[in-house]
């Protein structure tokens, strides 16, 4: 005879059984269709099967894969050949590479109104400043300034890789060529560059930002500049950006702080604590950054770069093991149990009453 409480437990077990592997199945699935990567059964099969795991982990949906293919494969976006689709879609989503950043990003580098950059020069810094989270609302102002004879007028070539360089970096366009324009009748042009290029990136998102150095601890822009010197852009751009928990429970850049708040987005973000974040390295086990830093040692800035981005500890959990993280975690149902552990809003602060 089987009680009540335990037939509950039956079919809880019987409905996680039946759906342990849609995820792979979907994945299959996506792999082998002429809408995803059009490969053959054997080759579906077998990717499908060294996936699923990580981009489960990681909270890489079928939908998310196929959002991205069809940016980087569509006439009208970046237009890229399948064999070039096939080698970059994973690398992109474990990224968690917006399909729009990327597609705006493309097209400012390829376009003749933008950078006019060949094709494939284009399409390979699209994907290296999508990974970089740059934002895609930089880089042409910041050409414009770097090239325009009324401010830095740069040759076209030599403007249009410092405007990658600085929009992975994140700088402001307004204050590179303000601050340009105002410090050239003072030194040579080139000092006056490198003058402008350091108030354009502590102007940024108001100088909040803050990346993580070789120590492991986050800085803003003008403590890397008083720390390493000359040597701070390098340094910046090799450093991972500062996360911080909204009160939706998701963890955010700055930059997504902004889209996320809108212009209250800087007292938002100077309440938050600051995330904890986690990547799953090439051993295939999970690690804080803290974590990373002591594995990698000198190393760990260059490797938590390629590692697969776990955007919150709840992603990919089953039922029992998200239970178990009440703080952070709350089981949904999704109709997929891999997708079902979902990131719990934060409590709203009570406001005072006077």
């Amino acid at each position: 005879m089987v009680h009540l409480g335990s037939l509950g437990t039956l079919l809880v077990v019987a409905t996680v059984s039946a759906t342990v592997g849609v995820q792979q199945s979907d994945l299959e699935a996506f792999f082998r269709s002429s809408k995803g990567l059009a490969m053959t059964s054997s080759e579906s099969t077998a990717l499908a099967s060294k996936e699923a795991h990580s981009l489960t982990a990681c909270g890489v949906t079928v939908p998310a894969l196929q959002a991205l293919k069809d940016a980087m494969y569509s006439t009208s976006m970046l237009n890229m050949g399948m064999a070039e689709v096939r080698q970059n879609l994973l690398p992109l989503a474990y990224q968690h590479v917006s399909p729009a950043s990327l597609n705006t990003l493309f097209h400012t580098l390829y376009g003749s109104s933008g950078l006019n950059l060949p094709r494939s020069d284009a399409t390979v810094k699209a994907l290296e400043l999508g990974k970089q989270k740059a934002e895609p609302y930089l880089l042409g102002p910041l050409f414009q300034v770097l090239y325009s004879v009324s401010a830095v007028n740069l040759p076209r070539s030599q403007a249009a890789q410092v405007a990658v360089d600085l929009a992975a970096a994140g700088a402001s366009a307004e204050k590179l060529k303000a601050s340009f324009l105002e410090a050239k009748s003072r030194m040579s042009k080139d000092v006056a560059l490198k003058a402008a290029i350091r108030d354009a990136v502590d102007a940024n998102l108001y100088g909040l930002e803050a990346r993580y150095a070789k120590d492991g601890k986050p800085y803003v822009a003008r403590e890397f500049q008083i720390y390493y010197g000359e040597q701070w852009l390098a340094e910046w751009m090799a450093a991972p950006q500062e996360k911080r928990t909204a009160q939706d429970g998701k963890d955010y850049l700055a930059a997504e702080f902004l889209t996320y708040y809108g212009t209250s987005w800087n007292t938002k973000w100077a309440a938050s604590a600051i995330a904890e974040q986690r990547r799953i390295a090439n051993d295939g086990k999970t690690y804080t950054m803290d974590e990373f830093m002591k594995h990698y040692s000198d190393s760990w800035q260059s490797e938590w770069a390629q590692a697969y981005e776990v955007l919150d500890i709840c992603a990919g959990l089953n039922h029992a093991t998200c239970d178990a993280q009440p703080s952070k975690c709350q089981w949904s149902w999704t109709g997929d149990w891999t997708t079902s552990c979902v990131v719990k809003p934060l409590e709203a602060k009570p406001s005072l009453v006077v």
